[in-house]
């Protein structure tokens, strides 16, 4: 079952709303959606980017711009060692061993939310349908619309969660939403170069559109 978001405001009396902007279409969706269903609430809102240091260039950018088109709050994050450092130590991440997720992107986060105002509400572009295996993480129980994160000690919701693409696409052209140029490119955001879930074409891609950052992990390889 769906709930929206001024719900979940006014039943868990939510006093801060972070909207985590990746540079994404979720996110960025998901982020305006939540900014105006909530124009009259009295929780705070604003929105967090994490730096993760292994992004492509200009993801950071485009997210500044479009806080500054809708005149949204911006705070930006990131982790106290990069991922190449940690790489270095750790070897790269891999789909069994994936480090980067926590200590790049869920470790900020969480230093970021110990200075809000509880109880905290942090928003998402998370959707059941995005792959195979969100699919069967619904299906299994282990990701919902909204959860208790116990590591953020916070709510974790979107409100987008149940959308397929078209309800995604058809809200960004309806809203004139504006395009990352890295999505336009790439298909994807580009916050997270790790290369857990990179493939061959992406890889090829990015070689061809950032040759700068292509070689700095070639050289980490």
């Amino acid at each position: 079952m769906e709930i929206g978001i001024e719900d979940v405001v006014r039943l868990f009396r939510i006093k801060s709303v972070i909207c985590n902007f990746s540079g994404g279409k979720d996110s960025l969706v998901s982020t305006h959606l939540a900014h105006e269903s909530l124009k009259d609430a009295d929780a705070a809102i604003e929105v967090l980017h994490v730096d993760t240091t292994i992004a492509l260039p200009g993801v950071q950018d485009f997210v500044k711009s479009v806080c500054e088109r809708y005149g949204w709050k911006l705070a930006v994050v990131k982790p106290k060692r990069d991922f190449f450092t940690l790489a270095k130590r750790w070897g790269m991440p891999t789909q069994k061993r994936r480090w980067c997720c926590v200590a790049l992107k869920i470790k900020p986060i969480i230093s970021y939310l110990r200075h809000k105002e509880r109880p905290i509400l942090t928003v998402t572009g998370i959707r059941a349908f995005e792959s195979i295996r969100r699919r069967i993480m619904v299906e299994r129980g282990e990701l919902r619309q909204l959860m208790w994160h116990k590591k953020q000690k916070a709510y974790l919701y979107s409100p987008i969660f149940w959308w397929k693409d078209e309800e995604v696409e058809r809200y960004a052209l309806e809203k004139a939403l504006p395009v990352s140029p890295i999505k336009s490119l790439l298909g994807y955001s580009g916050e997270c170069i790790c290369g857990v879930y990179t493939s061959v074409e992406d890889v090829r891609l990015i070689k061809q559109y950032f040759p700068e950052f292509f070689e700095k992990l070639v050289v980490l390889e």
